[in-house]
């Protein structure tokens, strides 16, 4: 269908020019940036800061929080190329793994709770929650989540792997 095939067309486009703003993010801030955002979706700096309504080409740096509402979504991009798709009633924390010396820095998300979607390209990608860490290597496409009141995490890898070590030890591949 054309008008779909336009959809895809136009969305590729969007999401290609912020790519390229995203790419302008270099530097020790500038973790990740909001590519769409849809319904209810705030975030906040740091710890004690006021939320504040997303838009979309805000950037995120380490220490920020981000939250939907029961009807919010966002697209949030890392500077490494990872495409996050944030689902409504999720709450998440924008981090930084320290690497070993001479590694590059690796981004990582601490899922509090909700649920996330993520693509990776080149480079490889950690997600915490209050039970695990899964680290989703290259070219993966993974969904992750965390049920606070039941204080579940569940990892799924769609394509790729995802390896996940939890509080208690053990480990395994998606």
């Amino acid at each position: 269908n054309l008008r779909e095939a336009f959809r895809s067309a136009e969305r590729s486009r969007t999401l290609l020019a912020s790519i390229f703003g995203t790419l302008r993010l270099r530097g020790p801030e500038g973790e990740a940036m909001f590519i769409a955002v849809q319904g209810k979706v705030e975030y906040r700096r740091g710890d004690r800061g006021p939320w504040q309504t997303a838009r979309s080409r805000v950037a995120l740096n380490s220490g920020d929080y981000v939250k939907t509402s029961g009807s919010g979504s966002a697209e949030v991009m890392s500077v490494d190329g990872t495409l996050y798709t944030v689902r409504p009633d999720t709450v998440l924390l924008i981090g930084r793994v320290r690497p070993a010396p001479g590694a590059p820095r690796q981004r990582t998300i601490n899922l509090e709770s909700g649920w996330v979607d993520l693509g990776t390209s080149q480079s490889t990608s950690h997600i915490t929650t209050p039970q695990a860490e899964a680290r989703i290597q290259r070219d993966t496409r993974a969904a992750i989540s965390h049920d606070p009141d039941q204080d579940v995490s569940k990892f799924s890898a769609f394509e790729g792997q995802v390896e996940v070590s939890s509080s208690d030890g053990s480990s395994a591949q998606v």
